[in-house]
């Protein structure tokens, strides 16, 4: 008597566990790896940017005569503003290391994002918490802590370096 395809691959893998405990791992990890890779690829290349019209955004960079990446000035981000007619908004963003001292703790270097009044109309984005700063708050040295309900009153010393 013949016996099925199917039921002798079983019988196969009831007689030989290690082999099987293999071969459902490999599987496992096989499809595991898959689903990272599409997950991973559908977000960076088929998902639009999670802001209003992403497809309007433009960057535009300063760099150095060798080709460095650099901030913009002051003097440069006003001189860009008043001669960008082609843009209906215009936000600044630079990255910003701060060191986070609290009373009777050590220091705590932290990352941070330094933004124009503009960043949230820019990108049609609304803050979770809060309202949006105004241009009189971002004035050049004028520095304004926004922070969560958790850690208002809190006190806490912050030195900034861009």
């Amino acid at each position: 008597m013949s016996m099925h395809p199917t039921s002798l691959a079983l019988r196969a893998l009831r007689n030989s566990p290690v082999y099987t405990a293999i071969a459902l791992l490999t599987l496992a990890l096989g499809i595991g790896v898959n689903t990272a890779m599409f997950s991973l690829i559908d977000a960076v290349l088929f998902r639009s940017l999670p802001f209003a019209q992403p497809a309007r955004l433009v960057q535009i960079r300063a760099t150095t005569q060798q080709g460095e990446m650099r901030e913009f000035a002051e003097a440069e981000q006003r001189e860009i503003r008043t001669q960008a007619d082609a843009f209906d908004s215009l936000a600044t963003l630079s990255w910003v290391f701060y060191s986070l001292a609290e009373p009777g703790r050590a220091p705590e270097r932290m990352i941070g994002v330094a933004a124009s009044a503009e960043m949230f109309d820019t990108l049609g984005i609304k803050p979770v918490l809060g309202r949006p700063f105004t241009g009189e708050e971002t004035q050049q040295g004028k520095i304004r802590w926004y922070c969560s309900a958790m850690a208002c009153g809190s006190n806490a010393t912050v030195a900034a370096r861009r």
